[in-house]
């Protein structure tokens, strides 16, 4: 999958100058070495806070994680679950309801990836969408909230 992922976006170099990527294995062991090309950076981690705010689109396997951080920061998502039996697949449908992505199956080919990406980079209404879900998410101040919760429960006699 990374492989695909890396040359569906390695085309978009020569389709729209100067789309770049990073590609980040989240620490997964992978058979064999990935080829970075010219506007594709290979990382085995990488901080979310230091991606998001300059990121256009995330490709993910929809693990809450990098999903909701991808929609806080106002991201649309590509999302190809890997683990059919986990909630990925889920994710990736509510995402596409919700109009802030779409899902491709796992074993989706380069090009149908490279269209997807296309696709999703030239929808403004996408972009548009994302950002307000963003704007929303950010506005709950979830993480305040959820320290205020445990702070309460910690200090309860």
């Amino acid at each position: 999958m990374y492989r695909r992922i890396i040359a569906a976006l390695g085309t978009l170099a020569d389709q729209r100058p100067g789309v770049g990527a990073i590609v980040t294995t989240g620490g997964a062991a992978v058979d064999g070495e990935l080829a970075a090309l010219p506007n594709v950076e290979i990382r085995g981690r990488a901080p979310h806070a230091e991606i998001m705010p300059h990121a256009d689109l995330v490709i993910g396997h929809g693990g809450h994680s990098t999903t909701m951080r991808a929609l806080a920061h106002g991201v649309p998502i590509l999302v190809l679950p890997l683990d059919p039996t986990s909630d990925q697949r889920m994710t990736g449908g509510i995402v596409e309801r919700a109009g802030i992505g779409r899902t491709l199956p796992r074993d989706a080919s380069a090009e149908t990836l490279r269209d997807a990406i296309t696709a999703m980079l030239s929808d403004p209404d996408l972009r548009a969408r994302a950002a307000r879900t963003g704007e929303r998410l950010r506005g709950q101040h979830g993480a305040t909230l959820g320290a205020e919760r445990v702070e309460a429960i910690a200090t309860r006699p």
